[in-house]
């Protein structure tokens, strides 16, 4: 345990060097890496925290209640640096945790939706680029506000949104994927046909237009 704490601390020292990279919107190569890293482990050890079902009787049960209320607390820690770090790297882990944690709980879904209307391009595009873990669908009120970014005045926000484009099936997301054909950005335009193509896939289908 002590040498899982120094190695998260070392790689906080390396991630504290920076916030977000001159590449902006996601991170790439060792720190984008890293930044996976710290937050996954970050979730695994409040997922332990939040713990299962005890079934040893009334001292145990204490005892998972106290844990469980250190969970909460530490989750209502995780939602606070998403809204009020001065790091936008720090305020993109907090994401990462809480999407790891409780994907569709309302503290997470208010959260990113916080964080997709960010005046800081960079982080509202690494956001989405995160929304990548719901890999089936999306909640509606991130889907709507995705929707929304396929016209954001950031290309990398308008990429990212696209990408997600198949995770929220419906006619709103398929007119504002459609009017981005025009495009002159050849990776933009592959996204925006791929993302066309699923689209319209699924609204043929049993689950389509929401």
């Amino acid at each position: 345990m002590s040498s899982q704490r120094e190695s998260v601390s070392t790689v906080h020292e390396f991630l504290n060097s920076d916030t977000m990279g001159e590449a902006g919107a996601v991170d790439s190569g060792q720190r984008f890496r890293m930044q996976k890293m710290v937050a996954r482990m970050q979730a695994k050890r409040l997922a332990r925290r939040g713990g299962t079902k005890s079934q040893r009787g009334d001292s145990n049960g204490t005892k998972q209640s106290v844990q469980q209320e250190s969970f909460a607390q530490e989750l209502r820690h995780l939602y606070n640096q998403s809204r009020y770090s001065i790091s936008p790297a720090d305020r993109l882990n907090a994401i990462r945790c809480l999407l790891w944690l409780r994907p569709y709980a309302e503290m997470t879904i208010n959260a990113v939706k916080l964080s997709l209307q960010d005046k800081d391009s960079s982080l509202r595009a690494a956001t989405l680029a995160e929304l990548q873990s719901y890999e089936t669908t999306l909640p509606k009120s991130l889907g709507q506000l995705v929707v929304q970014l396929a016209w954001d005045p950031d290309i990398r926000v308008r990429k990212q949104a696209v990408r997600l484009a198949s995770l929220f099936p419906c006619v709103q997301m398929l007119n504002a994927v459609l009017g981005l054909l025009g495009t002159p950005d050849p990776e933009l335009f592959d996204a925006v046909v791929q993302a066309v193509n699923c689209i319209s896939q699924k609204l043929d289908g049993p689950h389509g237009d929401m």
